[in-house]
């Protein structure tokens, strides 16, 4: 099989499921692991589509969420790096808005070394993960279900969220541009975190470098609106200068 035949035939198959694995691309096509590895790699610097960790997902698009399955799979090293420094910022006796974002996630593990903190969240695994991992107090906010991000969303959980005050919240994003605009994918992700930061003291951006000069359709807020940006490497210099003009404390 041919080069260019072969990534017909890889875009195919991601196409039709979405996300799928270097393994079961090798076995479905017949050749090596090595091979496959190759070929998405240089696929994904053709912008065909995202290699993600373990495999290769759709180029994400604009308006739509990405699914939990290719979040959780990308950039996990960075994820990990960027929940130890945030750990840091966490107090006992704490109230923390945790968005649904599985970079928010990677913070739980260092909720488990505290006694007293109350969780706020409206992510299902988010929710799930703190019940399994910690001892500590934890609200889910109730409403419709969005399948893909295991999540919920609407006016419900809106008012929920606007009832109550939190001393953290800590959000990611799909992506931030190189003026400051903190962006999302759609318009029901959007409005939870504009009303978790609203209602939070001190507000905390966990974003991992890739990231980094992506906008969206919609804009959360601005860098001049949150407190801290985490993020696992040095980001441009007109993020860096945004910041301090912000007055945004940027950790790396």
């Amino acid at each position: 099989m041919i080069i260019e035949e072969r990534y017909s035939k890889i875009l195919e198959i991601v196409k039709e499921k979405t996300w799928t694995s270097f393994d079961y691309l090798a076995k479905t096509l017949f050749v090596s692991e090595s091979t496959i590895r190759r070929d998405i790699e240089a696929m994904s610097e053709k912008g065909m589509l995202v290699k993600i960790h373990g495999g290769a997902s759709i180029i994400e698009p604009k308006t739509q969420e990405s699914s939990i399955y290719i979040r959780e799979n990308k950039c996990q090293k960075e994820k990990k790096y960027i929940s130890s420094l945030a750990s840091k910022l966490i107090k006992e006796g704490m109230s923390i808005f945790l968005d649904a974002s599985t970079s928010s996630t990677h913070l739980i593990p260092y909720l488990a070394n505290h006694n007293s903190i109350t969780v706020v969240t409206n992510g299902i695994d988010t929710a799930l993960q703190v019940i399994n991992k910690t001892n500590l107090e934890i609200f889910l906010a109730g409403g419709q279900i969005l399948r893909k991000t295991n999540s919920t969303y609407g006016p419900d959980v809106i008012s929920f969220i606007n009832n109550i005050t939190c001393d953290l919240v800590f959000f990611s994003c799909k992506g931030l541009s190189s003026d400051g605009k903190i962006t999302e994918a759609n318009n029901e992700t959007k409005a939870i975190k504009t009303a978790m930061i609203r209602n939070a003291k001190t507000k905390v951006l966990l974003i991992d470098s890739s990231k980094f000069n992506k906008r969206f359709m919609l804009t959360t807020c601005e860098l001049k609106d949150i407190d801290y940006i985490i993020t696992d490497k040095m980001p441009s210099e007109e993020i860096i200068k945004i910041c301090k003009e912000s007055n945004t404390t940027l950790l790396y």
